[in-house]
């Protein structure tokens, strides 16, 4: 009987300090979300700031278009304020699908849910590049935030759910440990940097399924079939002497892109997700290089010293 209760009251501290620990638990992940977000919104905000001229250019599509109309296409000045807006909440509170399709309306300029095959292309890239640099933000707090090769102290004691979170300094390195900490940092990053560049133009091959989603969807304008037509300049003469001959390429809604993207390229769902997938990885990759390379270091060395040895006994005897 004494065995079992102390059993019992052994298993109830343990409960206990689970249930005190998971409200923290939440709280902690509630607020690095929060945190996430923020980073992918102020990043979005930093990058559609420098990509003006590619957010206001008439494609060579829409000019090929408005020639064979006969309408006359001005260049655009300006951006609508609340399509921007649309795309700066989605970043902030919405999902990856959100965000496509806010950027989606962003690019049509017309207002009839249709882009043509390169405006879709640059859609899907200015989506991609603000979680690229909020991942890269949050990992560089995330190493600022605590050294990479030490490991963090566990508390002592479990604190009350009602305390507040204490900041511990962090551990003091010595010369040595801060120079390796810098070393890692640095290693780190480069591995990231490489990961992003080739995490979805290389190993998911963007560009390839991008074309696939194009050509394979049902798209409604047009039949889904190329226009030709010869295009003269707008005074009536000739261009040179000789028409020009242009293929129209049918435009495609967003939810065409959808039924095929859901199918060949699930991947833009979770962007910031298989990202992390690739960086762990190429640690994994990383570190087993790593043990290759230490274990052929020894091989070698094992090698020449059995290489010295006999012939430093053919030398003696």
């Amino acid at each position: 009987d004494a065995t079992n209760d102390d059993t019992n009251d052994a298993t109830n501290d343990a409960t206990n300090d689970d249930t005190m620990e998971q409200p923290q638990t939440t709280e902690a992940f509630d607020q690095c979300t929060l945190l996430f977000r923020a980073t992918l919104a102020k990043s979005a905000t930093a990058f559609l700031s420098t990509q003006w001229k590619q957010l206001t250019t008439t494609t060579d599509s829409d000019l090929d278009r408005a020639a064979v109309e006969g309408n006359d296409l001005s260049p655009r000045t300006s951006i609508p304020k609340h399509k921007l807006k649309r795309v700066l909440h989605s970043y902030a509170f919405g999902s990856c699908q959100d965000r496509l399709k806010a950027l989606w309306d962003l690019f049509d300029y017309d207002d009839d849910g249709l882009i043509d095959e390169l405006e879709m292309q640059q859609v899907v890239h200015i989506a991609l590049e603000p979680v690229h640099l909020a991942i890269r933000t949050f990992v560089e707090q995330a190493l600022d935030a605590h050294p990479v090769r030490v490991l963090p102290q566990q508390p002592s004691s479990s604190p009350s759910p009602t305390s507040p979170p204490s900041d511990e300094d962090p551990p003091k390195l010595g010369f040595g440990q801060r120079r390796l900490e810098k070393k890692t940092k640095k290693k780190l990053l480069k591995l990231l940097t490489k990961t992003i560049s080739n995490a979805f133009e290389v190993e998911m091959q963007l560009p390839h399924r991008l074309r696939c989603v194009y050509h394979w969807a049902e798209k409604s304008h047009q039949n889904n079939s190329i226009d030709r037509a010869l295009v003269k300049s707008q005074d009536g003469v000739i261009d040179g002497g000789r028409q020009r001959y242009v293929e129209l390429n049918p435009k495609i809604s967003f939810r065409e892109f959808a039924l095929e993207q859901q199918d060949h390229f699930p991947h833009l769902n979770r962007m910031g997700q298989e990202l992390l997938f690739a960086y762990k990885e190429d640690l994994w990759v990383d570190q087993g290089k790593l043990r290759h390379n230490k274990k052929e270091r020894r091989e070698v060395l094992a090698f020449l010293a059995a290489v010295c040895l006999i012939d430093y006994g053919i030398t003696c005897f």
